[in-house]
């Protein structure tokens, strides 16, 4: 996702106090169900623009240069296209946008820019290929329009990458400045219960910003504090939710297949167990982690803990909750985490009585598999958070943050980049 602010300050008008004086300009996002859960936003009016495909940047050579790139891997990618990409001649502002269909929207700068580059080919759950991936064609697109945006300042997301961290240097690193932060911004290190290690890369404008006031890893330590919660604080799903769970499960059809195996076809599913519901596959995981994990550890059945990928919780730590998961099964519970929970452990709010962000709309009309893919490809709110409220300081759109900030002001700044209760600290 591209979520892309812009200050109402420039404009001359003075700074409501609900949105600390932002909009959201623009977003990008390839994913349908995630396009449709962004035109929920609060923070998204008729007026922001939405595109689906960044490469649109692209002018029609390149884009057809990126394309013939797209389909094959050798690490021609960088070779061809940063170049290009460096000069500014191949990349426009002017795409095509869904939120205004039949309409060329121009893409606007913006005082702070935050996207995630693909990381399909960088992570080690992922391709491995690395910048010879295909995904590399998205990533120089991306920086392309950094550059010609020329955006005040820009947040970018992923795993931990060298290889991506030298690639923007070189790509945009004539125009800003930039600073990143790896273990500082892990949110078990910010008080959760969670291990999700990514790298926060912050973009200073050389022309339009000035020397930041505390380097964004010192920043993050300012944010620290002890985990006191243990992950079993996000199992808060209803009879309703696990009702809804289970006829999910039912109705898999190598569920119904192994049901109907054993005469269990027309039994009514308020007497199936979870257990009942588990795929042969996922009993077979399952058993396996049953043989070497302590009971009080949670186990994803999507990935096989007899090799490399297997991945399980500590007894007080959950780790990284990602889209491959599948079912993480919970022993104590013997059960597995609904959706509202996994968003939950990424510090999402989920609540009906505070309409911060579209997640707290009714679940039950989504697609299940869709919120599993949302949470575990969207970035640690608590993360982010931190990195934003270190951006916007700067920028002057809210005052200097202190470690005493807590979980709401963390979930505003990052859905909203708004923090209502900053203005008196």
């Amino acid at each position: 996702m591209v979520d892309t602010i812009k200050s109402e300050a420039e404009k001359g008008r003075p700074i409501p106090t609900k949105y600390m004086g932002s909009e959201t300009c623009w977003y990008c996002e390839w994913d349908p169900e995630c396009q449709q859960e962004l035109s929920l936003h609060p923070g998204c009016s008729p007026s922001t623009c939405r595109i689906g495909d960044i490469s649109q940047v692209f002018k029609p050579k390149v884009a057809t240069i990126a394309a013939r790139l797209r389909s094959t891997k050798g690490g021609k990618a960088v070779d061809m296209l940063q170049p290009v990409v460096k000069s500014c001649k191949g990349i426009t502002v002017e795409v095509k946008c869904y939120a205004h269909p039949g309409n060329t929207c121009k893409l606007r700068p913006s005082e702070l820019h935050v996207g995630g580059s693909p990381c399909t080919d960088l992570s080690t759950l992922g391709d491995g290929a690395g910048l010879e991936g295909t995904t590399c064609v998205d990533t120089l697109a991306w920086l392309g329009s950094i550059l010609v945006l020329e955006h005040t300042m820009f947040v970018s997301e992923n795993v931990f990458s060298d290889d991506l961290l030298k690639l923007i240097q070189d790509t945009v690193g004539h125009l800003y400045v930039l600073e990143f932060v790896r273990e500082n911004a892990n949110p078990l290190k910010l008080g959760w219960p969670v291990f999700r290690n990514r790298q926060y890369l912050v973009g200073r404008h050389k022309l339009k910003t000035m020397p930041p006031s505390t380097s964004l890893s010192a920043r993050m330590l300012k944010f620290q504090r002890q985990c006191a919660m243990n992950w079993t604080v996000f199992l808060i799903a209803d009879e309703h939710e696990q009702w809804q769970e289970k006829n999910w499960a039912h109705s898999r059809g190598a569920v119904k297949t192994k049901l109907a195996a054993r005469d269990m076809s027309n039994t009514p599913l308020h007497n199936l167990g979870f257990d009942d519901l588990l795929t042969l596959t996922e009993v077979d995981i399952l058993a396996a982690y049953n043989s070497t994990c302590p009971p009080t550890t949670c186990r994803a059945l999507g990935q096989d803990c007899r090799n490399e990928r297997g991945r399980i919780s500590g007894e007080q730590v959950l780790n990284t909750v990602v889209r491959n998961f599948g079912i993480v099964w919970i022993p104590q519970e013997n059960g597995w985490f609904c959706p509202r929970e996994c968003l939950t452990a990424q510090a999402f709010t989920i609540d009906k009585s505070r309409p911060t962000n579209s997640f707290c709309t009714d679940r039950v009309s989504r697609k299940r598999q869709e919120l599993f893919h949302q949470s575990g490809n969207s970035m640690h709110v608590e993360s982010i958070g931190g990195v934003i409220a270190h951006c916007i300081a700067d920028i002057g759109v809210a005052a200097s943050f202190s470690h005493k900030t807590d979980y709401d002001m963390f979930a505003d700044i990052s859905q909203h980049l708004v923090a209502k209760r900053c203005a008196s600290r």
